[in-house]
């Protein structure tokens, strides 16, 4: 299993709004169909003014070749320059013991607590 990230953008406004809503409509078909689990699904703010989209999945690597000539496809039937796939490294990291309590969590990164005077 391979965590990856794709990602779609309308940056250049190449896509009229109805047309980005079918592609990304594809796209979304296309990278939940082999996975075995979506982490998440983004878009950009709609009121930017650029278009972007983002999914985190969890992919067999047997079905990953399949996947990205779907999405090739797909960036030549929309005039996109490129999809990106974006094979993770994820590091699972375990909590720090022993834990420091939260109040000094600012001061354990390094970070210089400010003198108050006592005034609110």
């Amino acid at each position: 299993m391979t965590n990856v990230f794709v990602s779609i953008g309308n940056s250049d406004d190449k896509l009229p709004q109805r047309v980005w809503a079918e592609f990304y409509a594809k796209v979304d078909a296309a990278v939940r169909a082999d996975a075995t689990q979506v982490f998440g699904a983004w878009m950009s703010n709609p009121i930017d003014p650029w278009q972007n989209a983002c999914w985190c999945i969890e992919i067999p690597k047997a079905f990953q070749e399949r996947v990205m000539f779907e999405l090739g496809l797909l960036a030549a039937e929309y005039h996109q320059e490129s999809i990106a796939w974006s094979p993770a490294l994820p590091v699972m990291l375990g909590p720090i013991h022993p834990a420091p309590p939260v109040e000094s969590l600012a001061e354990w990164f390094g970070e210089k607590k400010e003198e108050t005077d006592g005034d609110a």
